[in-house]
Protein backbone atom coordinates (compact mmCIF):
# COMPACT_ATOMS: atom_id res chain seq x y z
CA UNK A 1 0.00 0.00 0.00
CA UNK A 2 2.94 2.12 1.08
CA UNK A 3 4.17 2.24 -2.57
CA UNK A 4 0.72 2.40 -4.37
CA UNK A 5 0.72 5.92 -2.16
CA UNK A 6 3.96 6.91 -3.18
CA UNK A 7 2.91 5.98 -7.01
CA UNK A 8 -0.37 8.07 -6.73
CA UNK A 9 1.46 10.94 -5.16
CA UNK A 10 4.43 11.24 -8.15
CA UNK A 11 1.72 10.50 -10.98
CA UNK A 12 -0.54 13.19 -8.82
CA UNK A 13 2.76 15.67 -8.30
CA UNK A 14 3.45 15.62 -12.16
CA UNK A 15 0.21 16.45 -13.13
CA UNK A 16 0.76 19.09 -10.73
CA UNK A 17 3.59 20.71 -11.90
CA UNK A 18 2.99 20.78 -15.78
CA UNK A 19 -0.66 21.96 -15.36
CA UNK A 20 -2.52 19.06 -16.43
CA UNK A 21 -5.70 18.21 -14.54
CA UNK A 22 -6.10 15.15 -13.78
CA UNK A 23 -9.65 13.47 -16.54
CA UNK A 24 -12.95 13.36 -14.12
CA UNK A 25 -13.43 9.80 -13.57
CA UNK A 26 -10.18 8.90 -13.75
CA UNK A 27 -8.72 5.93 -11.25
CA UNK A 28 -5.64 7.10 -10.08
CA UNK A 29 -3.43 4.59 -7.84
CA UNK A 30 -4.44 5.50 -4.57
CA UNK A 31 -7.91 6.25 -5.16
CA UNK A 32 -10.79 4.86 -3.15
CA UNK A 33 -13.34 2.67 -5.64
CA UNK A 34 -15.84 0.31 -3.75
CA UNK A 35 -18.06 0.25 -6.94
CA UNK A 36 -16.36 -2.41 -9.32
CA UNK A 37 -17.79 -5.49 -7.72
CA UNK A 38 -19.58 -6.86 -11.19
CA UNK A 39 -23.32 -7.03 -9.04
CA UNK A 40 -26.58 -5.23 -9.12
CA UNK A 41 -25.41 -2.75 -6.38
CA UNK A 42 -26.09 1.09 -6.09
CA UNK A 43 -22.78 3.60 -6.57
CA UNK A 44 -22.45 7.33 -5.10
CA UNK A 45 -19.65 8.91 -7.18
CA UNK A 46 -18.09 12.04 -5.63
CA UNK A 47 -15.68 13.97 -8.40
CA UNK A 48 -13.38 16.47 -6.27
CA UNK A 49 -11.68 19.45 -8.62
CA UNK A 50 -9.01 20.72 -6.37
CA UNK A 51 -7.80 24.46 -6.45
CA UNK A 52 -4.79 26.05 -5.90
CA UNK A 53 -3.75 24.62 -2.80
CA UNK A 54 -3.63 20.61 -2.93
CA UNK A 55 -4.63 18.31 -0.37
CA UNK A 56 -1.75 16.92 1.33
CA UNK A 57 -2.15 13.64 2.37
CA UNK A 58 0.03 11.53 4.32
CA UNK A 59 -1.74 10.90 7.00
CA UNK A 60 -5.96 8.98 7.50
CA UNK A 61 -7.11 11.53 4.82
CA UNK A 62 -10.41 12.44 4.01
CA UNK A 63 -13.71 10.79 5.01
CA UNK A 64 -16.80 11.09 3.23
CA UNK A 65 -19.71 11.16 5.67
CA UNK A 66 -23.22 9.95 3.62
CA UNK A 67 -26.65 10.38 4.71
CA UNK A 68 -29.89 9.12 3.28
CA UNK A 69 -33.27 9.90 4.06
CA UNK A 70 -35.77 8.03 6.58
CA UNK A 71 -38.02 5.08 5.29
CA UNK A 72 -40.59 3.70 7.72
CA UNK A 73 -39.31 2.52 10.73
CA UNK A 74 -35.60 2.31 8.99
CA UNK A 75 -33.13 3.85 11.43
CA UNK A 76 -30.25 5.34 8.80
CA UNK A 77 -28.46 7.84 9.68
CA UNK A 78 -25.17 8.87 8.53
CA UNK A 79 -22.56 6.03 7.21
CA UNK A 80 -18.51 7.11 6.97
CA UNK A 81 -15.91 6.32 4.79
CA UNK A 82 -12.67 7.19 6.22
CA UNK A 83 -9.47 7.56 4.05
CA UNK A 84 -11.14 7.95 0.73
CA UNK A 85 -7.80 9.49 -0.96
CA UNK A 86 -5.63 6.15 0.95
CA UNK A 87 -3.34 8.41 2.47
CA UNK A 88 -2.53 9.97 -1.25
CA UNK A 89 -1.64 13.66 -2.02
CA UNK A 90 -4.75 15.44 -4.61
CA UNK A 91 -2.29 18.10 -6.05
CA UNK A 92 -3.53 21.31 -6.60
CA UNK A 93 -6.05 21.87 -9.65
CA UNK A 94 -6.15 18.26 -10.29
CA UNK A 95 -9.82 16.17 -10.57
CA UNK A 96 -10.54 12.90 -8.73
CA UNK A 97 -14.00 10.18 -8.48
CA UNK A 98 -14.46 8.04 -5.84
CA UNK A 99 -17.08 5.16 -5.69
CA UNK A 100 -18.83 4.34 -2.31
CA UNK A 101 -21.11 1.17 -2.58
CA UNK A 102 -24.19 2.17 -0.82
CA UNK A 103 -25.45 -1.49 -0.52
CA UNK A 104 -21.99 -2.47 1.12
CA UNK A 105 -22.10 0.84 3.56
CA UNK A 106 -26.03 0.41 4.36
CA UNK A 107 -26.80 -3.24 3.72
CA UNK A 108 -29.30 -2.01 1.14
CA UNK A 109 -29.40 -0.38 -1.94
CA UNK A 110 -30.61 3.38 -1.75
CA UNK A 111 -32.41 5.07 -4.53
CA UNK A 112 -30.91 8.29 -5.63
CA UNK A 113 -33.99 10.13 -4.19
CA UNK A 114 -33.32 9.04 -0.72
CA UNK A 115 -29.29 10.72 -0.55
CA UNK A 116 -29.57 13.64 1.71
CA UNK A 117 -26.00 15.05 2.67
CA UNK A 118 -22.64 14.46 2.17
CA UNK A 119 -20.11 15.61 4.49
CA UNK A 120 -16.38 15.67 3.60
CA UNK A 121 -14.14 16.05 6.79
CA UNK A 122 -10.44 16.03 5.47
CA UNK A 123 -7.48 15.07 8.51
CA UNK A 124 -5.73 18.54 8.14
CA UNK A 125 -3.58 17.78 11.34
CA UNK A 126 0.08 18.36 11.22
CA UNK A 127 1.96 14.90 10.56
CA UNK A 128 5.15 16.29 12.10
CA UNK A 129 7.26 18.77 13.99
CA UNK A 130 8.35 20.42 10.98
CA UNK A 131 5.03 20.88 9.55
CA UNK A 132 1.78 22.70 9.73
CA UNK A 133 -1.74 21.90 9.27
CA UNK A 134 -2.89 21.64 6.08
CA UNK A 135 -5.14 23.83 3.78
CA UNK A 136 -7.05 22.53 0.88
CA UNK A 137 -8.85 24.72 -1.67
CA UNK A 138 -11.84 22.81 -3.32
CA UNK A 139 -12.79 24.48 -6.54
CA UNK A 140 -16.13 22.02 -7.67
CA UNK A 141 -17.77 18.93 -6.29
CA UNK A 142 -20.24 16.45 -8.46
CA UNK A 143 -21.86 13.77 -7.39
CA UNK A 144 -23.36 11.09 -9.07
CA UNK A 145 -26.02 8.34 -8.52
CA UNK A 146 -25.43 4.91 -10.46
CA UNK A 147 -27.47 1.90 -10.68
CA UNK A 148 -25.40 -1.46 -11.66
CA UNK A 149 -25.89 -0.96 -15.87
CA UNK A 150 -26.96 2.09 -16.30
CA UNK A 151 -25.37 5.52 -16.65
CA UNK A 152 -24.60 7.83 -13.78
CA UNK A 153 -27.59 10.16 -12.50
CA UNK A 154 -26.30 13.88 -11.48
CA UNK A 155 -27.98 14.73 -8.09
CA UNK A 156 -28.56 18.53 -8.08
CA UNK A 157 -27.23 20.60 -5.14
CA UNK A 158 -29.46 22.52 -2.93
CA UNK A 159 -27.33 25.29 -2.29
CA UNK A 160 -23.88 26.02 -3.58
CA UNK A 161 -20.80 25.18 -1.74
CA UNK A 162 -17.66 25.33 -4.03
CA UNK A 163 -15.75 27.44 -3.72
CA UNK A 164 -14.75 26.00 -0.33
CA UNK A 165 -11.28 26.47 1.40
CA UNK A 166 -10.71 23.90 4.16
CA UNK A 167 -8.94 24.95 7.06
CA UNK A 168 -8.23 23.22 10.64
CA UNK A 169 -10.93 25.52 11.62
CA UNK A 170 -13.46 25.02 8.77
CA UNK A 171 -12.74 21.32 8.41
CA UNK A 172 -16.22 19.88 7.38
CA UNK A 173 -18.18 20.88 4.73
CA UNK A 174 -21.67 19.73 3.60
CA UNK A 175 -22.61 18.56 -0.24
CA UNK A 176 -26.62 19.55 0.34
CA UNK A 177 -28.71 17.68 -1.88
CA UNK A 178 -31.45 17.90 1.05
CA UNK A 179 -30.45 21.69 2.04
CA UNK A 180 -31.62 20.89 5.53
CA UNK A 181 -29.25 18.91 7.71
CA UNK A 182 -30.69 15.77 9.98
CA UNK A 183 -34.24 16.77 8.64
CA UNK A 184 -35.23 13.61 10.14
CA UNK A 185 -33.45 14.10 13.61
CA UNK A 186 -31.83 10.56 13.32
CA UNK A 187 -27.85 12.25 13.67
CA UNK A 188 -28.09 12.02 17.54
CA UNK A 189 -28.79 8.66 19.59
CA UNK A 190 -27.84 10.17 23.08
CA UNK A 191 -28.74 11.81 24.98
CA UNK A 192 -32.02 12.74 23.65
CA UNK A 193 -31.21 16.52 22.97
CA UNK A 194 -31.61 19.14 20.34
CA UNK A 195 -28.12 19.65 19.79
CA UNK A 196 -26.80 21.36 16.21
CA UNK A 197 -27.79 21.84 13.28
CA UNK A 198 -30.66 22.71 15.08
CA UNK A 199 -31.28 25.10 17.50
CA UNK A 200 -34.46 25.81 20.08
CA UNK A 201 -36.28 28.95 20.58
CA UNK A 202 -38.01 29.89 24.11
CA UNK A 203 -37.75 28.60 27.80
CA UNK A 204 -40.19 25.38 27.76
CA UNK A 205 -39.43 21.39 27.58
CA UNK A 206 -37.92 20.26 24.05
CA UNK A 207 -36.19 17.44 23.28
CA UNK A 208 -35.79 14.55 20.64
CA UNK A 209 -37.63 10.92 21.08
CA UNK A 210 -35.10 8.42 20.15
CA UNK A 211 -36.13 5.21 18.88
CA UNK A 212 -39.53 5.26 21.24
CA UNK A 213 -41.81 4.09 18.00
CA UNK A 214 -43.28 7.55 17.82
CA UNK A 215 -41.26 9.16 14.40
CA UNK A 216 -43.38 9.35 11.04
CA UNK A 217 -40.21 7.70 9.43
CA UNK A 218 -37.00 6.52 10.69
CA UNK A 219 -36.77 5.75 14.37
CA UNK A 220 -36.62 9.62 16.48
CA UNK A 221 -38.16 13.04 15.97
CA UNK A 222 -38.13 16.31 17.68
CA UNK A 223 -40.65 17.64 20.26
CA UNK A 224 -42.29 20.34 21.83
CA UNK A 225 -43.97 20.23 25.23
CA UNK A 226 -45.37 23.46 27.39
CA UNK A 227 -48.39 24.12 29.45
CA UNK A 228 -47.76 27.93 29.74
CA UNK A 229 -48.40 31.05 27.22
CA UNK A 230 -44.73 31.09 25.79
CA UNK A 231 -43.54 30.90 22.26
CA UNK A 232 -41.20 27.59 21.50
CA UNK A 233 -39.52 26.37 18.52
CA UNK A 234 -37.02 24.21 16.89
CA UNK A 235 -35.10 25.87 14.21
CA UNK A 236 -32.12 25.49 11.65
CA UNK A 237 -29.96 28.31 9.43
CA UNK A 238 -28.86 27.12 6.26
CA UNK A 239 -27.36 28.23 3.14
CA UNK A 240 -29.71 29.43 0.46
CA UNK A 241 -28.96 30.28 -3.46
CA UNK A 242 -30.03 33.77 -4.26
CA UNK A 243 -33.30 33.89 -6.02
CA UNK A 244 -34.04 30.30 -6.24
CA UNK A 245 -37.54 28.45 -5.77
CA UNK A 246 -37.26 26.16 -2.68
CA UNK A 247 -39.73 23.80 -1.37
CA UNK A 248 -39.82 23.77 2.48
CA UNK A 249 -41.97 20.58 3.80
CA UNK A 250 -42.39 19.04 7.42
CA UNK A 251 -44.61 16.12 9.25
CA UNK A 252 -46.12 17.32 12.77
CA UNK A 253 -47.76 15.76 15.15
CA UNK A 254 -50.16 17.72 17.89
CA UNK A 255 -52.16 17.20 20.72
CA UNK A 256 -55.87 18.48 21.40
CA UNK A 257 -58.59 17.95 19.25
CA UNK A 258 -61.20 19.81 18.36
CA UNK A 259 -63.01 21.92 20.75
CA UNK A 260 -60.80 23.32 23.81
CA UNK A 261 -57.69 21.90 22.17
CA UNK A 262 -54.20 22.82 24.03
CA UNK A 263 -52.19 23.62 21.00
CA UNK A 264 -54.51 25.87 18.69
CA UNK A 265 -51.92 27.93 15.89
CA UNK A 266 -48.58 26.28 15.16
CA UNK A 267 -46.61 28.00 12.67
CA UNK A 268 -44.13 26.08 9.98
CA UNK A 269 -42.07 28.32 7.84
CA UNK A 270 -38.81 30.15 6.47
CA UNK A 271 -37.26 33.62 8.60
CA UNK A 272 -35.37 35.78 6.13
CA UNK A 273 -33.95 38.93 6.79
CA UNK A 274 -35.82 42.46 6.08
CA UNK A 275 -39.32 40.71 5.71
CA UNK A 276 -42.08 40.02 8.80
CA UNK A 277 -43.84 38.64 9.17
CA UNK A 278 -41.87 35.22 8.46
CA UNK A 279 -43.13 33.20 4.90
CA UNK A 280 -45.14 30.47 7.59
CA UNK A 281 -48.18 28.10 7.18
CA UNK A 282 -50.63 28.58 10.36
CA UNK A 283 -51.92 25.15 11.51
CA UNK A 284 -54.37 24.00 13.86
CA UNK A 285 -54.28 20.74 15.60
CA UNK A 286 -53.11 17.70 13.75
CA UNK A 287 -55.94 15.21 12.94
CA UNK A 288 -56.14 12.83 16.06
CA UNK A 289 -53.15 10.42 16.16
CA UNK A 290 -51.61 11.26 12.65
CA UNK A 291 -48.87 13.77 11.35
CA UNK A 292 -49.55 15.99 8.91
CA UNK A 293 -47.77 17.66 6.14
CA UNK A 294 -47.36 21.14 6.02
CA UNK A 295 -45.59 22.42 3.24
CA UNK A 296 -44.32 26.24 2.51
CA UNK A 297 -42.64 27.36 -0.56
CA UNK A 298 -40.23 30.52 -0.46
CA UNK A 299 -37.87 32.01 -2.53
CA UNK A 300 -34.78 34.01 -0.78
CA UNK A 301 -34.34 36.64 -3.27
CA UNK A 302 -31.08 38.49 -2.69
CA UNK A 303 -30.43 36.67 0.50
CA UNK A 304 -27.75 33.63 0.93
CA UNK A 305 -29.33 32.39 4.22
CA UNK A 306 -32.39 31.66 6.29
CA UNK A 307 -33.92 30.31 9.25
CA UNK A 308 -36.14 27.13 8.94
CA UNK A 309 -38.37 27.02 11.87
CA UNK A 310 -41.45 25.61 13.49
CA UNK A 311 -43.32 25.85 16.66
CA UNK A 312 -46.25 27.13 19.05
CA UNK A 313 -47.76 29.64 21.39
CA UNK A 314 -48.96 27.83 24.80
CA UNK A 315 -52.41 28.19 25.79
CA UNK A 316 -51.73 27.88 29.56
CA UNK A 317 -52.73 24.32 29.46
CA UNK A 318 -50.46 20.75 29.11
CA UNK A 319 -49.64 20.96 24.97
CA UNK A 320 -47.49 19.24 22.92
CA UNK A 321 -45.80 19.15 19.17
CA UNK A 322 -43.90 16.38 17.73
CA UNK A 323 -42.04 17.24 14.84
CA UNK A 324 -40.05 15.28 11.82
CA UNK A 325 -39.28 14.61 8.06
CA UNK A 326 -38.07 18.20 7.41
CA UNK A 327 -36.86 18.87 4.15
CA UNK A 328 -35.99 21.94 1.76
CA UNK A 329 -35.61 21.25 -1.81
CA UNK A 330 -35.06 23.34 -5.26
CA UNK A 331 -38.58 23.51 -6.74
Amino acid sequence: MATVKRIASVITATAAVFGLAVPAGAALAGEFNDCTAAVAETCLLVTFETGGDDLRGGGVGLTVRVDVRARGGEARGPRSIGNVNLGASWGSNTSHTIGINLRQLYGVDIPAGDISSIALEPDLRAYGPFEGTDNWDLRAVTVRHRVFGAAPTTLTQASALTPYRFTINNATAYVRIDDLLDGGFEWTQSPPLVVPPWFTEGPDSKGLDIGRGLADTGANNAWIRTSSRNWNAILQTIPVDPNRNYVLRGFVRTSGHGNGADVNTAFFGVRMSGIWPPVEQHFGPSPAGKYQEIVQPFNPGNRTSVTVFCGFWGMGTDGWMQIDGLSVFPS
